[in-house]
């Protein structure tokens, strides 16, 4: 994308709909609010105990408590003013009052009539509280049917303590199924801050983070292509293995879309299946759809499957149908089907892969790769289960087809061997193979180019490494860890090779002990060269955490580099010898970590690659990140299309939480890229959290949403009541690609 070209601005806000029997999923679990038993926990007798001021017991079993009554049995407890029990049922009934105890159900009533056998019992005029979620109300009666079971009349329902009214759920009837994590309101009315927001003759929300049938967040948006876009998924939980969402969706504009995903997990086997569907879309003309598979399986221990197919309606669906920038950027859809059969000295691959490749609309867009497809491969691998010394044979068949390309069949046969010796304070490791490979060529755009071609060149490298530790006067372990590794192969001429799946990949620490400079069989580099490296830690035996991690490494040739690919030299290295490579993580403390990766040319005196990062976090809820990365001659591969100049990438990424009060915290983020002088991701918003139970998230974001430069903006707000669910964006989400990917934000 150019900076020269004027940015297209859509907007969409994002709002709640809430239909007459919205059911949400449980959000990712808030901290409930917290819940003191109206009384103490028993002991886990298994015979009825009690205590009183004074009891006494007739011939037929009956005992009269009075005055301070506590009674024990089993995970039950109860106190009353006074009490009758009837040893013969195990009836307790308390006509005065009497509070309540059993795991997950907490209840103090005016009347109770309770049987301490079955934990069955009714309770009048009472408050309850459910431990298991934090929720807590008042019902004219709650009916225990059985230790899962509850039954509340005339009830109020919420996870808001005392009398904080932010939600409450009201209901002429809700039953709680502890076994299935769910419960069922009926006449239900939600209230927020004493207002009634919704009514519903049948309303079914979570009390766990169990999954149950029913509708999920509606989600709601706007934007100049489509106009005004609503979807409503509902969920089908079909078995504790499988499940289903169908997602009806509304675009103004466009019409109407069908959309669902089929999910499947098996004790060998996993899957999904998705699909869209739009018969007929008033922008484009036509019917667009897109569908997706996936599988993964084990036939046995050692026979598994691996299959992904995807398909688009054209080139464009993501554009115009995508959310976000990860979708409406792709490039290319895969489609792949491969088998695998292991043993301790045999793994065996068969493979067949395509693209659907998404073309751009002009030759002005970011160029798009067009890959081979792989009709079929098939790999061998043998080794010996010998040790020190081991033999290997690796045996490659691949067909390569593409459309209007050189097209052509790879053979390719490596045998090797491998010996090790490991000490506790060094090693060594030798290595000699050679590899075959031939060719059988068809379709060629170049004249001189061969139908038939092979290559053969030997390869040798030894590896060697000693550890050392120390320890510091406070404890501290301080590791050494010199690295030498010498690769040797012999220059063979191959510009007049295709290149099916070959590329240079990014220099990295561990690239400086790969045995090729280049990823693919279409290109082996010739080698006389040597990497030196360096590793050392710094550990704290005491918790076994790294406060220091530093490496630093580089390849010295002693021959000049001759093997390359077309239009291209191979990034990281020039002339002999390649950049040096060198990373540092830092983490002093459990609130702050830093981490620096350089890819430095000593040759041209510049910077070719660099990634920074540093973060805090503290107990009140700052946490701030700060990213940097670099990229100089950044560009796609695909020797077949001629490509633009080399790009430099250089983008920052920052995300920063802050409390303003108790109750306000503020947070953003903002991804900006130096090189093209644009923002490609904003974010800004703030989280009210005035208590326990409920929380309100409101954020403006504007991102890039495709190669082109267009822009969407959006309003996002997201309520979350604790034990109901969030509804609204997942602001999240859009928050937690930062640097700690697995960090919980709220």
């Amino acid at each position: 994308m150019s900076s020269s070209r004027p940015f297209k601005t859509r907007f969409a806000l994002h709002f709640i709909i809430v239909p007459a029997m919205f059911i949400p999923r449980l959000a990712a679990a808030a901290v409930a609010c917290p819940i003191e038993p109206f009384i103490e926990p028993p002991e886990g007798l298994s015979q009825a105990t009690m205590t009183a001021d004074s009891a006494s017991l007739n011939e037929q079993g009956m005992a009269n408590a009075a005055g301070m009554v506590r009674m024990e049995k089993l995970d039950q407890a109860l106190e009353a003013p006074s009490l009758t029990y009837d040893r013969t049922t195990s009836r307790v009934v308390a006509p005065d009052g009497l509070k309540y105890y059993r795991p997950g159900l907490n209840v103090s009533a005016e009347y109770a009539d309770v049987n301490v056998n079955d934990s069955a019992g009714v309770f009048n005029q009472a408050r309850f509280t459910l431990p298991g979620n934090g929720a807590r109300g008042a019902a004219e009666k709650v009916e225990i049917l059985d230790p899962d079971n509850f039954t509340l009349d005339q009830a109020d329902y919420s996870t808001c303590p005392g009398e904080d009214k932010a939600w409450r759920l009201g209901a002429e009837r809700i039953e709680l199924n502890r076994a299935e994590g769910w419960g069922e309101a009926h006449d239900a009315t939600l209230r927020l801050f004493d207002v009634p927001v919704l009514y519903t003759p049948y309303l079914n929300f979570p009390i766990d983070d169990r999954r149950k049938s029913g509708l999920l967040l509606p989600v709601a948006g706007t934007s100049g292509s489509s106009g005004f876009d609503l979807a409503v998924p509902y969920y089908l939980n079909l078995a504790p293995n499988y499940d289903a969402t169908l997602i009806p969706r509304i675009l103004t504009d466009r019409g109407f879309q069908l959309g669902g995903q089929l999910r499947y997990l098996s004790e060998h086997h996993t899957g999904e299946l998705a699909g869209e569907y739009l018969p007929s879309d008033s922008v484009y003309g036509e019917e667009r759809a897109l569908i997706q598979a996936e599988h993964q399986g084990r036939f046995s221990e050692r026979f598994g499957v691996e299959a992904l197919y995807s398909k688009a309606s054209d080139d464009d669906y993501f554009d115009d149908l995508g959310s976000n920038l990860a979708q409406t950027s792709q490039a290319q859809l895969e489609r792949r089907l491969e088998f695998d059969y292991v043993r301790d000295w045999l793994h065996a691959e068969v493979l067949a892969q395509t693209f659907q490749a998404l073309e751009p609309d002009d030759e002005n867009q970011v160029f798009r790769l067009r890959p081979y497809g792989q009709l079929p491969t098939a790999r061998l691998a043998l080794k010996t289960p010998t040790f020190p010394w081991q033999a290997r044979l690796d045996i490659e068949a691949a067909n390569f087809r593409r459309e209007d390309s050189l097209e052509g069949e790879r053979y390719h046969l490596r045998p090797s061997f491998n010996w090790l010796h490991d000490r506790q304070s060094w090693y060594v490791e030798a290595e000699t193979a050679w590899d075959y490979t031939e060719y059988r060529l068809n379709n060629s755009p170049l004249t001189n180019v061969e139908d038939n071609q092979d290559r053969s060149l030997p390869m040798a490298s030894l590896k060697a490494g000693m550890r050392f530790e120390r320890l510091f006067a406070g404890g501290l372990l301080q590791t050494l860890e010199p690295r030498l590794f010498y690769l040797y192969r012999d220059f063979e001429f191959q510009g007049n090779l295709p290149l099916f799946d070959t590329g240079t990949p990014d220099l990295h620490f561990e690239r400086l002990f790969a045995n090729n400079r280049f990823v693919g069989l279409d290109r082996l580099g010739d080698a006389n060269q040597m990497t030196v490296a360096l590793t050392s830690r710094i550990l704290d035996p005491a918790t076994g955490r790294a406060i220091l991690k530093a490496d630093i490494g580089r390849v010295i040739g002693f021959d000049e580099l001759e093997v390359n690919l077309p239009q291209r030299s191979a990034f990281g290295y020039e002339d002999k010898h390649s950049d040096y490579v060198a990373n540092l993580e830092l983490a002093p403390t459990s609130r702050l970590f830093a981490g620096l990766t350089v890819q430095y040319e000593p040759d041209a005196g510049q910077l070719n690659r660099g990634t920074a990062r540093t973060g805090y976090r503290d107990e009140q809820g700052r946490r701030i990140d700060l990213g940097y990365s670099f990229y100089r001659n950044f560009r796609p591969l695909d020797p077949f299309n001629p490509l633009s100049d080399f790009e430099t990438l250089e983008q920052t990424d920052i995300i920063v939480f802050t409390p303003i009060t108790d109750r306000v915290r503020a947070f953003g983020r903002w991804n900006y890229s130096l090189d093209k002088h644009q923002s490609v991701e904003s974010l800004g918003g703030f989280e009210y959290r005035p208590s326990c139970c409920w929380a309100f998230r409101g954020a403006l974001r504007r991102f890039v949403r495709n190669s082109e430069g267009d822009y969407d903006t959006a309003i996002i707000f997201q309520i979350e009541l604790t034990g109901l669910g969030r509804f609204g964006e997942d602001i999240e989400s859009l928050l937690g690609r930062g640097i700690d990917r697995d960090e919980e934000i709220f």
